[in-house]
């Protein structure tokens, strides 16, 4: 009973003027008290609206009256402030429709429509102030249900923030790192037959001529993932920044990052653009080890000694670099793990390329299965889902003596483990079709990233387990 009086006194407490200057929280260099925002703004969208001038509030009473409605959504209650408004009520359709009729109102309005945007979300409110207002209700918060839609109005020059200054520099950097790590990797392929290091170490740089195209492989498999982005963003109109290559010395490199710098429509955009990417980079990866197999297994002795030799283990520690093996080249599929093994090039790129897709495509923050997850199962169940995942992949570190896995945990931590910006219609879910893809995806990525069954013995291998 005591904490029910107290919580009721909270939701009693009337909040703060928009307009109110006295504050003894701390104050961003724009003059905003952090503290003193609702607590149900999603994170994502507190540093978009604070860049931003306040709204007008005679913009949000425009709209309110004219884009709202009987024929889209019925306002049940609402709160307005300078950088964010939120209205809650009930749809008078299907959300789909009502988004699209809510934007094309808000489209109509002169003025207003160059100043405020419009998204579709389930309600932010905590769940705890949810269960508060439903005792002041007097009901259980037993009867707490999933959050209904609610309409959030920001203002329409809030976008994802794009890198300024000499932020962009690091773009650079990265990027050399990157070249200097695949062709390093490459170099190491060629580590068990020593002629290549003998050559440089001669001063014959025409040994490169074998290094190179591997190197080049990997981050052309990078540039498609990339070109994948782009073209699906032009297509579903969702601005994308530019890519950030992550250096890696175990495989080259671990792929990009790419913002978004606009909010995708809805999750059918949302999914397109993520899935896009890594679904060119594994056709193209894996039509390139297969080639890469069919040429070694149809080679001639001749050819076979300038390839790259590496132990049987390295087309084994994944699962479907794995299975396709063992259908094109059966002996190696069945080789002890530490048996030398000519590989051709085009398979090493497949192979690396197939793993380095899947790790873009766990479903986690920012990575493009993360965003996948997002659309396709929703934002609170993808976070769940998150973190069980992330837990797998650290405990992988005591059962396998790959640290792949690892060391692309600690780069999602770092900087990918945050969920990105919502769609501006976040409700309307994803059809059966996308859904399916979704979960196919998936287990494509734990096929990839799995070892091959049998596989044991030291390492070489590319995957590692999570």
């Amino acid at each position: 009973d005591e904490q029910r009086g107290w919580i009721e006194s909270v939701l009693q407490t009337p909040p703060p003027e928009a307009n109110a200057t006295a504050s003894s929280g701390p104050m961003p260099a724009g003059g905003v008290d952090v503290m003193s925002m609702p607590p149900w703004i999603p994170s994502p969208l507190l540093p978009l609206i604070l860049s931003q001038d306040a709204m007008d509030m005679e913009d949000l009473k425009q709209v309110k009256a004219l884009v709202f409605g009987p024929e889209t959504f019925y306002v049940s209650s609402e709160e307005e402030g300078p950088f964010i408004a939120l209205y809650k009520g009930s749809l008078q359709a299907d959300s789909a429709e009502v988004f699209e009729k809510v934007q094309e109102r808000l489209s109509a309005i002169p003025g207003v429509r160059d100043r405020v945007q419009l998204l579709l979300l389930p309600d932010p409110t905590p769940d705890t102030i949810r269960r508060a207002e439903l005792m002041q209700q007097g009901l259980p918060p037993e009867a707490l249900g999933e959050p209904e839609p609610v309409f959030v109005a920001i203002s329409a020059a809030a976008a994802p923030l794009r890198p300024q200054g000499a932020f962009q520099l690091s773009y650079v950097i990265p990027l050399l790192l990157s070249a200097i790590t695949t062709l390093s990797y490459a170099l190491s392929t060629y580590a068990f037959t020593g002629d290549v290091y003998d050559q440089l170490a001669d001063g014959d740089i025409s040994a490169l001529d074998r290094v190179l195209p591997i190197a080049a492989g990997i981050l052309g498999v990078s540039a498609l993932h990339e070109i994948g982005h782009a073209v699906a963003g032009v297509v579903r109109g969702v601005k994308l920044g530019v890519p950030l290559v992550l250096p890696s010395t175990l495989v080259g490199t671990y792929g990009t990052i790419t913002k978004f710098l606009s909010f995708p429509k809805d999750r059918k955009s949302q999914f397109d653009v993520a899935a896009a990417g890594p679904l060119v980079g594994l056709l193209a990866s894996a039509g390139l080890l297969l080639w890469g197999l069919w040429a070694a297994a149809h080679a001639l002795p001749g050819e076979i000694q300038d390839y790259p030799v590496l132990p049987a283990s390295f087309l084994r520690s994944s699962a479907l670099v794995g299975a396709m093996t063992a259908v094109l080249d059966p002996v190696t599929a069945m080789a002890a793990p530490g048996t030398p093994t000519s590989v051709h090039p085009l398979a090493i790129v497949g192979a690396v390329g197939t793993v380095i897709n899947a790790l873009n495509l766990m479903p986690v923050g920012r990575l493009d299965g993360g965003r996948m997850a997002s659309a396709a199962l929703g934002r609170p169940t993808a976070a769940l889902v998150a973190n069980i995942v992330l837990l797998l992949q650290a405990l992988s570190f005591f059962f396998t003596t790959n640290g792949l896995q690892l060391y692309w945990g600690l780069v999602i931590v770092l900087f990918q483990r945050d969920q990105d910006v919502p769609s501006r219609d976040d409700v309307t879910p994803l059809d059966d079709g996308r859904r399916v893809a979704f979960f196919a995806a998936m287990a494509l990525a734990a096929l990839a990233l799995l070892p091959f069954p049998g596989v044991g013995g030291p390492g070489g291998g590319i995957g590692g387990g999570l």
